[in-house]
């Protein structure tokens, strides 16, 4: 494949936002193009991968191939081109986004001196050179200097042309930002700038021009450049992540200025800029520290949660949309948040928040009335604005079709492997747990008469009585077995790993015979102990549950302990110890429910008086 191909390629993926392909794509090219000794693609590859690299914050990788490729120019003795220096120029730029200062200045200076040597002075590619350089002063929080290079690139960036147009955006928008950090190093107001454009008549403002070191003249012409940038951007319809670069710049001008709608504004759609052209970096976390400033200032609570965030952003964004939309319609929906993923169990944290978590509900119709208006109401929710409050719906391939419009029959198939109520013993044994969790867990924000709910409430209900007492026993058997016996038995052989396992199977069953015993549905593995403190005396078996699995291993515990055991309890070993404490509290729920009687704690014994019951 030709290198032009290959660049076309790249160019779709990224206008497509499909980042995660762009690394293997890369990568496979490489490999190609090493394979067939074709030093040009090699380059070209290898530059593509360090911008890469370097836009999406992963700076390990960026030096790796940084100095790989500068290592093959100078084996390929091109040391000294023009080519070496356009290679140099992003190894810089690839420092200086790493926090390498002093290093990316080196390359910035060996780079001029490549220039100078050998282009004219009006080259564009001194525009390239200088708004890059300007970033590394910048950082040093050297403003002067950094300004100084980039009203250089202007004139050079403004002879292109319509072609030079994103580019000239794109200095604007740095100017704005130096300008604006210099402005708060040299304690500027910009509240003084809020005072003087009040005071100021409507007609006079574009007379009213301030030079820079004076009241607010920085603020000023930082407030200038960015508007520059924006008109741009705006005609030219070319989003980028330099797009959400200025984004970010306008929503600091106003939060300065106590603009605290229009700030939040700019940070919303600068949050969605970032993440769709380069995910969660620290451009995409620092935007929204400012956003959360800016609600902050206009009395704005964010849900902690998840499901309260699908709820408010139903009620406030999808259902004026639906009644506008769809009025004749909307008594017919049932509406809510169910299913998979941590927020609708209300597990959600910052840790899991990373991936398929955002605004968005779910909407249940029958199978008539999808087929009447189901691709309509699709495509409007997907119109609906996908960030709200500081949350963007992110939203992976595993994660893809847990919001939107459903078949009621679907969305239950799809959990529990049948469209309606399980009808016999067999069919209820055959539905995952897990799935039935998932379809009876969230809420229902709007229901309606169309099914849903019947069969939700249904499932509610939990097992057949025969069922349960038969999973009750199965747990009864597999916590003697894991915790009780073979845990012991492993330990005395020895073998520490065989014990850990069996340990491990123990504290699941456990978990399992809570949620049954409370008869309520366990979540998928990862969930089970978070979940148990919410049911009745769970809390107190996930303490312990807690306390067991942070134990060490205690091998030494069990050599020669000979006659001193006490059946296979042996108890030198804490582990050991707690596992029957833990038996005995089940025990004792399990006498209090009539399925066991005695004083026995070994839960195998009492498999019989669990199934005759």
């Amino acid at each position: 494949m030709e290198i032009d191909e290959i660049l076309a390629g790249l160019d779709r993926l990224f206008a497509g936002k499909e980042m995660k392909k762009v690394e293997p794509y890369l990568q496979e090219h490489l490999k190609h193009a090493m394979e067939q000794g074709d030093a040009s693609a090699v380059i070209t590859i290898v530059n593509e991968l360090i911008g890469f690299y370097r836009s999406m914050e992963q700076h390990e990788k960026s030096m790796f191939y940084c100095n790989q490729i500068l290592s093959f120019m100078q084996m390929c003795k091109l040391e000294g081109t023009v080519p070496y220096a356009t290679t140099l120029l992003n190894v810089a730029t690839a420092n200086r986004a790493a926090g390498r200062l002093a290093e990316a200045m080196e390359y910035y200076k060996e780079v001029e001196s490549i220039y100078e040597g050998n282009l004219e002075k009006d080259d564009y590619r001194y525009a390239g050179l200088f708004n890059n350089m300007s970033l590394a002063y910048e950082a040093d929080r050297k403003y002067g200097m950094a300004s100084e290079l980039l009203e250089k690139a202007l004139p050079i960036i403004e002879k292109l042309g319509s072609q030079g147009r994103i580019e000239l955006a794109t200095t604007y928008t740095n100017l704005a930002a130096c300008f604006l950090k210099w402005a708060e190093e040299s304690g500027e107001s910009a509240g003084r700038l809020k005072q003087a454009e009040e005071s100021v008549e409507p007609a006079d403002r574009l007379n009213q021009a301030e030079k820079p070191g004076e009241s607010a003249g920085r603020f000023k012409q930082a407030e200038e450049y960015a508007k520059k940038a924006e008109v741009i951007f705006k005609q030219d319809g070319e989003k980028d992540y330099h797009y959400g670069a200025l984004l970010s710049v306008m929503g600091e001008l106003c939060l300065k200025k106590e603009a605290y709608e229009s700030a939040a504004s700019y940070y919303e759609k600068a949050l969605l800029a970032i993440y769709e052209n380069m995910g969660l970096t620290e451009s995409f976390r620092e935007a929204k520290r400012r956003l959360k400033e800016a609600y902050d200032r206009l009395g704005v609570s964010v849900p902690k949660k998840g499901l309260d965030l699908s709820r408010e952003y139903y009620e406030q964004v999808g259902k004026p949309m639906l009644l506008e939309k769809f009025p004749a319609y909307f008594s017919q929906m049932t509406i809510g948040l169910v299913g998979e993923g941590s927020d609708c169990f209300g597990f959600d944290d910052e840790i899991s928040r990373d991936h398929d978590f955002g605004p968005g509900f779910c909407i249940w119709i029958t199978d008539a009335l999808y087929e009447e208006i189901g691709t309509k109401l699709q495509e409007a929710y997907e119109q609906l604005p996908s960030v709200y409050k500081g949350c963007i719906r992110m939203t992976t391939a595993q994660g893809k079709g847990r919001v939107g419009v459903f078949k009621i029959g679907s969305f239950y198939r799809k959990l529990l492997g049948i469209p309606v109520i399980p009808d016999s013993l067999e069919e209820w044994a055959a539905v995952e747990e897990y799935g039935l969790a998932a379809a009876t867990n969230g809420a229902v924000f709007k229901d309606s008469p169309n099914g849903f709910s019947i069969i939700r409430e249904k499932l509610l209900s939990y097992y057949p009585k025969e069922l349960w007492h038969s999973k009750l026993a199965r747990e009864a058997v597999n916590i003697s077995q894991s915790g009780q016996y073979n845990y012991g038995r492993m330990m005395l052989r020895g073998d520490v790993v065989t014990g850990e396992i069996a340990m491990g199977e123990f504290i699941k069953h456990v978990m399992s015979m809570v949620y049954l015993l409370n008869k309520s549905y366990a979540p998928y593995y990862k969930w089970m102990h978070r979940g148990i403190g919410r049911l009745s005396w769970g809390s107190e078996i996930g303490k312990l549950l807690e306390e067991l699995a942070l134990l060490p291993s205690q091998e030494q515990a069990w050599i020669d302990v000979g006659e001193e055991m006490s059946g296979m309890v042996n108890k030198r070993d804490e582990k050991a110890v707690l596992v029957e404490k833990i038996c005995t509290l089940l025990f004792e729920k399990l006498k209090e429910e009539g399925l066991a009687e005695g004083e026995n704690n070994y839960l195998e014994h009492h498999v019989g008086e669990i199934l005759g019951n």
